[in-house]
């Protein structure tokens, strides 16, 4: 069997990929904006500064899911997808501490 190297995207296609994306998701700088206002948020009040778990990580990554529906299209099913693997992932975690 021959293995085949995998595909490296080129700059253009990455210039293309966040184009695509900011439709969805929000402009590049608000969104990243918004995911770290709510991270902090659970940083100062869902982990009280404890070491980070799964169930943590499960969590933020739904609210970084949130932020683009509060930065993006609010239309867009995968977004809301998302956030319930996220939360259902978070409600395993949290079962198994």
């Amino acid at each position: 069997m021959t293995y085949k190297m995998p595909h490296t995207a080129t700059e253009q296609e990455i210039v293309d990929l966040l184009a695509k994306r900011q439709k969805t998701h929000g402009a590049m700088g608000d969104n990243m904006s918004c995911i770290a206002e709510l991270w902090n948020v659970w940083v100062n009040y869902g982990s009280a500064g404890e070491a980070f778990t799964s169930y943590d990580a499960a969590v933020m990554m739904a609210l970084a899911k949130i932020a683009r529906l509060a930065c993006g299209d609010r239309t867009h099913q995968d977004h809301y997808d998302d956030i319930k693997g996220y939360t259902e992932i978070a409600r395993i975690m949290s079962a198994r501490s």
